[in-house]
C-alpha cells in the first residue's frame, strides 16, 4: 500500500474506460447537435450557451476523475485530482442554478412581452404582475358603441360582421390563477360556433392555385355574411383617434408605464442573457480555484509545524509525481461546500412552482434532474462514510461514479433530449409541408390569428414557448393595414421601435435587422404626407412572423384538441416469469377466439343461428379445410373486363360453373329493409341479399331462394341481445387487454417478493432457534456480500410453486382444444412452448435432486441453463418468429388484390369463407363494415337512409364500440360524417359516398388477409389465377 491506496482491480480501468467512452461519445453527439439545431425554438428556449456550459462544467471534472481510475490512483498527479475535488460541486450545480433562473425569469419576461402595451387604464390590472400566481391571458369582451348596438338587433349576421370590424379596443384582463390551473389559460371554446369565412382562391402564372382569406374577422355566430369591401373601407377610413388603437398595442402607451417596462425588461433579459451565465461561470470557477489553493497552503503550514496533514493522507495538495487519497475531512468540507450551493439551488428552484409549465419542456426536465441530483449526491456522501465501500468495493467500482453517472443524466436530458425533440419536430414539419405542399398550415395559422378567442390561445401558447413577438406584431401589422390613413405613420413608427429596432423588448428574431430598420425608417421620414405610406409597408415582416409562427402553431395543434378540431373543419372546408406469459398466452387466445366469435354474430337476424352466419363452422382442421374447398367447387370469377365490354366467356355443355360478377352485389337488398310505417320496430325489420347467377346458357339472372337470407348485419338487431353482446364485449376485451395482463404481472411478482420475504425471516428465525438453515447452505437469504447454494428444501419449495402454476397453465390450456385455429400459428406456437416449459421444468427438478450434478456438473455447466434455455426458445417463439413471419409478409407482393377481393366480397359464399377466416385471424370487423357499406350505397330506399348510416356510424367508427375499426384519425372521421348527417333533414340527400373513405381502408386493411388466405387455402388461388388469365386474355 502507498501513500493508503490499495492496489486497484483489473476492474476498474476497464469500468472507467468504458464509462469515459460514452461519456466522450454522448458529449460529442450532444455538442454536434446544438450546433446543428441551434436555431431550434428547443435549442433557444435553453440558450445555445448555456447548453454548452452544461457539458464543460463537468467535462474535466469526468475526464479527470476516469483518468485517475485508468491510470491508476497511486501514479495519476494529485494535484489534478484535487482540483477537480474542489470544483466538483459548481460543476453539478451551477448548471441547475441556472435552469432555475432562466425559467423563471423568461416566465416573467414573456409574461411582460405579452402584456406590454396594455393602455394605461389597466394598470391596475398590470399591477397583478407582481404576484408569483400564475397568469392567463382572457381577451375580454368588445364593448364599443356599434357593439351594443348590434347587441340590439337580434344579432343578425350583417350586425355581427360590422360589429367586430369596427372594433379597435379589445381589453386584456389578468387573471390570476394556481399552479394546478395553468393549463386553462384561454377560456374553452367550441369549434362548432365558429363560421370559417370564404376561401377564394387564384391561380398564378405557374398553374398554382394560392387560396386566399378575406381580412374580416371570424364571427361566433353560425351564419355569416359579406360585407362590401367599400362598406369596409369606409369603416376604417371614419376612425376616430380613439379607434386607432389596435387590441394589442395602442398609439398613446403612457410614457412612464413605458419607461417602467423597459426596466423590468432590461433586468429579466440580464438575468437570462449569455452574459450573466458566462460571467458567473467563470466567475465561480475561479473562486474555487482560489479556495484550493488557499486550503492546500493551510495544509502545507500544518505540516510544516509538525502537525498532520489535513485533508489528504501524508500527500501534499500540490504533488505533481504521486497519487493521493483524500480522508474524511474533505468529505466534510465537500458536502459544507454542497450545502451552500443546495442553499442558492433551493432558492432558485421555489420560485420555478409559481411559473407557468413551458411548451418545451424544460420545468418537466429540470424536475427530474433535481431528483437525480439529489439521490446520487446522498449515494457520494454516505458511500464515502462507510468504510467497506472506501477501501474495498471502492477498488472494483469506485463509489465517485454516482456523480459521473449525474453528469451524464445531466447531459442526456438538459443537451442531448432537447436535440432529439428539435429533430422529432423539424421531421414533423417538413412531413406537414410535404402532406401539404408547403403553403397550407399557414393559411390555418391567418385563421386563428383572425379570431379574437384562437388569437389569445395561440398568444398564451406563444409565450409559455418564450416567442410572443411573432404574434403580437403579426396583430399589429395587420392592424397598420387597415387602420386610418391619418394614423399611419403615428402607428408605423411604434411597430418599427417596438420590433425592428435592434435591443427593444420584443425584437423580432429576424436577419439583417438593422438594414431594415434603417430602410423603413428612411420611407417613413420621407412620407410627409401619411396617405403616401404604403399598406404594404410591413408585408415582409407580416411573412417572416408567419414563418416563425409555423413550429408554434403546429405544437399548439399537437397539444390543444380544440384547435385540431377547428382545423379539421377549416381543411374540411378548404379540403411467473415463465409461467405467466404461457397462463396469459391461453388466456389470450381463448377471449380473442370468442371476442372475435360475438363480433361475427353480432349482426345476425333472430331467425337464424350462430352456425348460419358462416356456414364455415368446422369441428375439426382437417374437415375444415376439405368443406371449403367443396364449397368452392365449380366456382368461377368472371374478368372485369368481360363484363365492362358486353363480352362473354364460351364454356362448354358440360361445365357449368356458378360465375361470379358485380352484378351479384348490384341487385342485392339495402342493409336494412325498414318498414316505413314504424322503423323503430324491429318484428317487421328483415335484410335480404339476393345472389344473382349468371347462366352461360342464356346469360339470364337466377335468384336462389336460400340466398335471400340476412347473413351479414341486420338493422334490427334484438336490444336485450345488444346489451348482453355488450357487457360480454366488455368482459372479453378486458381480459384481452394490456391493463389486466400488466396488473396481473404486477400483483404476481409483488406476492412473491412478499414470498421470498416471508421464508427468509423464517430461515432466519430456525437459524436463531436451532442454528440451521432450512433453504440455503449456511448463509442467510438477505446476505449481500456473500454468494450462496440452495438446498434440496428450495428445490422442492420450487417445484410446489411450478406445480401450482402448472395446474393453472393446464386448466387454461383444456381450453384452447375447444378454440378454432387461428390463422396466425399462435395456437401452435402456445402447444410448442407448454411442451417445451413441461419438459425443461421436470429437467430442472430432477438435475436438483442428483448430487452428482449438484455438486461436480453444475460447476462445469450449470443446471440451471435448463430454465435459462425456455426462456431463449420462449423470446424466439413468441417474439423472434411472429416479426419474422411479418417482415415475410411485408415483402410479399399483392397484384390484382382488391379487385379480387372486391370479387369474393361480392359472393355469399367466399364471404362466408373470407368472413370466418377473419374471426380466426381476430379482425372481422373490416369484412362486416364493408358488407354493410355496400348493402348502404346499393341500397334502393331512401327513407330510412339516415337511421341506417347512424347505424354503421356507432357500430364501427364510434370509440370504444364493440366493432371499432382499425383506422388512423378515426374521431376525425366519426365527427366529420355525424355533422354530415344530423345536417340533413331530408334522408334523400343523403350521399351513397358518405362511407367511401371507410370503404377504401376496410379494403385496404383487409388486403393482407386476403393475402394470407390466399396463401393457406389452394382452392382460393386456383380461383384467383383463373380470374387472372381471363382478365389477362381479354385485357390482350
Amino acid at each position: 500500500m502507498v501513500n493508503n491506496i490499495c492496489p486497484d482491480s483489473i476492474f476498474t480501468p476497464i469500468v472507467s474506460a468504458v464509462f469515459l467512452f460514452v461519456y466522450l461519445c454522448l458529449v460529442t453527439l450532444a455538442i454536434i447537435g446544438v450546433l446543428w439545431k441551434r436555431n431550434s425554438g428547443h435549442i433557444k428556449a435553453r440558450n445555445p450557451l448555456h447548453m454548452i456550459l452544461t457539458i464543460s462544467a463537468t467535462l474535466y471534472f469526468v475526464v479527470t476523475t476516469c483518468l485517475r481510475f485508468i491510470i491508476g490512483r497511486k501514479i495519476f498527479p494529485c494535484f489534478l485530482y484535487t482540483i477537480s475535488y474542489f470544483i466538483t460541486v459548481p460543476a453539478m450545480c451551477l448548471p441547475a442554478v441556472f435552469r432555475f433562473i432562466r425559467i423563471f425569469f423568461m416566465y416573467k419576461l414573456n409574461i411582460r412581452k405579452a402584456m406590454t402595451f396594455e393602455s394605461s387604464k389597466h394598470s391596475a390590472s398590470s399591477s397583478a404582475l407582481n404576484n408569483n400566481s400564475s397568469l392567463s391571458l382572457v381577451v375580454s369582451h368588445i364593448t364599443t358603441a356599434r357593439d351594443s348596438q348590434s347587441h340590439q338587433q337580434d344579432n343578425s349576421p350583417s350586425t355581427s360582421r360590422e360589429a367586430l370590424t369596427s372594433s379597435r379596443v379589445v381589453n386584456f384582463e389578468l387573471i390570476p390563477t394556481t399552479l394546478t390551473e395553468h393549463q386553462d389559460v384561454v377560456e374553452p371554446f367550441s369549434v362548432e360556433k365558429f363560421t370559417f369565412p370564404e376561401i377564394t382562391t387564384t391561380t398564378n402564372n405557374n398553374g398554382v392555385v394560392i387560396p386566399h382569406i378575406p381580412d374580416t374577422p371570424l364571427t361566433d355566430n353560425n351564419t355569416s355574411s359579406h360585407v362590401s369591401s367599400e362598406q369596409r373601407k369606409s369603416e376604417v377610413d371614419s376612425d376616430t383617434e380613439d379607434d386607432s388603437r389596435s387590441w394589442v398595442t395602442s398609439t398613446d402607451v403612457d410614457y412612464t408605464e413605458s419607461v417602467y417596462n423597459d426596466r423590468k425588461f432590461k433586468v429579466y433579459s440580464f438575468l437570462v442573457s449569455y452574459k450573466l451565465i458566462a460571467s458567473s461561470y467563470i466567475v465561480a470557477f475561479i473562486l474555487h480555484l482560489i479556495i484550493w489553493a488557499i486550503f492546500g497552503g493551510a495544509d502545507e503550514l500544518v505540516v510544516s509545524n509538525g502537525g498532520k496533514r489535513v485533508f489528504l493522507w501524508n500527500i501534499s495538495m500540490f504533488a505533481a509525481t504521486t497519487g493521493c487519497v483524500t480522508n474524511t475531512n474533505t468529505v466534510f468540507m465537500l458536502a459544507a461546500e454542497a450545502a451552500i450551493y443546495i442553499i442558492i439551488e433551493i432558492a432558485f428552484f421555489i420560485p420555478l412552482f409559481f411559473a407557468d409549465r413551458d411548451a418545451f419542456h424544460i420545468k418537466r426536465d429540470t424536475f427530474v434532474l433535481i431528483v437525480i441530483q439529489i439521490i446520487t449526491a446522498i449515494a457520494f456522501l454516505v458511500s464515502g462514510q462507510i468504510e467497506v465501500i472506501r477501501f474495498l468495493t471502492d477498488y472494483f467500482v469506485p463509489f465517485g461514479f454516482t456523480l459521473l453517472t449525474y453528469s451524464v443524466f445531466e447531459i442526456f436530458i438538459a443537451v442531448l433530449l432537447p436535440v432529439i425533440y428539435a429533430i422529432i419536430d423539424d421531421r414533423k414539419f417538413q412531413k406537414q409541408l410535404n402532406t401539404e405542399n408547403g403553403g397550407y398550415s399557414q393559411t390555418e395559422i391567418e385563421t386563428v390569428l383572425k379570431n379574437r378567442k384562437t388569437f389569445a390561445l395561440l398568444l398564451e401558447f406563444s409565450r409559455r414557448c418564450y416567442c410572443p413577438e411573432d404574434v403580437l406584431a403579426f396583430r399589429d401589422i395587420e392592424k397598420f393595414r387597415k387602420i386610418s390613413k391619418k394614423h399611419k405613420k403615428k402607428v408605423a413608427t411604434k411597430i418599427l421601435k417596438t420590433y425592428l429596432k435592434s435591443g427593444s423588448s420584443l425584437e423580432l428574431n429576424m436577419s439583417n435587422l438593422s438594414k431594415k430598420y434603417e430602410e423603413i425608417e428612411s420611407i417613413l421620414q420621407k412620407a410627409t404626407n401619411p396617405s403616401l405610406i404604403p399598406n404594404t409597408l410591413f408585408d415582409d415582416i407580416r411573412v417572416l412572423c408567419l414563418n416563425n409562427m409555423v413550429d408554434v402553431f403546429e405544437r399548439l395543434k399537437a397539444t390543444d384538441k380544440n384547435i385540431q378540431e377547428m382545423v379539421i373543419n377549416f381543411r374540411r372546408n378548404s379540403l411467473n416469469l415463465l409461467c405467466l406469459p404461457t397462463v396469459f398466452r391461453c388466456l389470450r387466445i381463448y377471449f380473442m377466439y370468442l371476442l372475435n366469435k360475438k363480433k361475427a354474430q353480432m349482426f345476425q337476424t333472430k331467425s337464424e343461428k350462430p352456425q348460419q352466419l358462416t356456414n364455415v363452422k368446422k369441428e375439426q382442421n382437417v374437415d375444415q379445410q376439405v368443406q371449403e374447398d367443396d364449397k368452392l367447387k365449380g366456382i368461377t370469377i368472371l374478368p372485369l373486363a368481360s363484363i365492362q365490354h358486353g363480352s362473354s366467356t364460351e364454356l362448354s355443355e358440360t361445365s357449368q360453373p356458378e360465375l361470379l360478377t358485380p352484378k351479384t352485389f348490384d341487385n342485392s337488398s339495402t342493409i336494412s329493409n325498414i318498414s316505413q310505417e314504424n322503423p323503430n320496430d324491429a318484428s317487421q325489420t328483415s335484410e335480404q341479399i339476393t345472389t344473382t347467377r349468371v347462366t352461360p346458357e342464356t346469360g339470364e339472372d337466377v335468384h336462389d331462394e336460400q340466398d335471400q337470407k340476412t347473413w351479414v348485419t341486420s338493422s334490427d338487431i334484438d336490444n336485450t341481445s345488444a346489451i348482453f353482446s355488450d357487457k360480454k364485449f366488455k368482459i372479453f376485451s378486458y381480459l384481452v387487454s394490456y391493463k389486466f395482463i400488466a396488473i396481473t404481472y404486477t400483483i404476481s411478482f409483488i406476492i412473491h417478493l412478499s414470498i421470498w420475504a416471508l421464508l427468509g425471516g423464517i430461515d432466519e428465525l430456525s437459524y436463531s432457534n436451532s442454528g440451521k438453515r432450512i433453504f440455503l447452505w449456511n448463509v442467510s437469504p438477505f446476505a449481500f456480500n456473500s454468494g450462496c447454494v440452495t438446498t434440496s428444501n428450495t428445490v422442492i419449495l420450487l417445484g410446489a410453486e411450478a406445480a401450482l402454476y402448472i395446474v393453472i397453465e393446464v386448466s387454461f390450456l383444456i381450453i384452447l382444444f375447444f378454440v378454432d385455429r387461428d390463422t396466425w400459428s399462435i395456437k401452435t406456437e402456445a402447444f410448442v412452448l407448454v411442451f417445451i416449459q413441461v419438459a425443461l421444468s421436470l429437467a430442472y427438478i430432477i438435475s436438483g435432486q442428483i448430487e452428482i450434478i449438484r455438486f461436480l456438473t453444475d460447476y462445469f455447466v450449470p443446471f440451471g441453463f435448463t430454465l435459462l434455455t425456455y426462456s431463449l426458445l420462449e423470446i424466439i417463439i413468441s417474439v423472434i418468429l411472429p416479426v419474422i413471419y411479418a417482415i415475410r409478409n411485408d415483402n410479399h407482393q399483392a397484384e390484382y388484390a382488391q379487385s379480387e377481393l372486391e370479387l369474393f366480397l361480392k359472393n355469399r359464399k367466399t364471404f362466408a369463407l373470407l368472413l370466418d377466416f377473419a374471426t380466426r385471424s381476430y379482425c372481422n370487423e373490416d369484412v362486416l363494415a364493408y358488407r354493410d357499406i355496400e348493402n348502404f350505397r346499393k341500397s334502393p330506399k331512401r327513407k330510412n337512409k339516415k337511421l341506417v348510416a347512424m347505424k354503421i356510424l356507432k357500430t364501427y367508427l364510434k370509440e370504444g364500440s364493440p366493432l371499432e375499426l382499425n383506422i388512423a384519425n378515426i374521431d376525425q372521421i366519426y365527427l366529420r360524417i355525424e355533422h354530415e348527417i344530423l345536417s340533413v333533414n331530408d334522408d334523400s340527400l343523403i350521399a351513397s359516398t358518405l362511407f367511401d373513405i371507410v370503404r377504401v381502408a376496410c379494403l385496404n386493411n383487409m388486403t393482407d388477409l386476403f393475402e394470407r388466405l390466399k396463401s393457406s387455402n389452394k382452392s382460393v388461388r386456383i380461383i384467383v389465377e383463373n380470374w387472372r388469365k381471363a382478365n389477362k386474355i381479354l385485357q390482350d
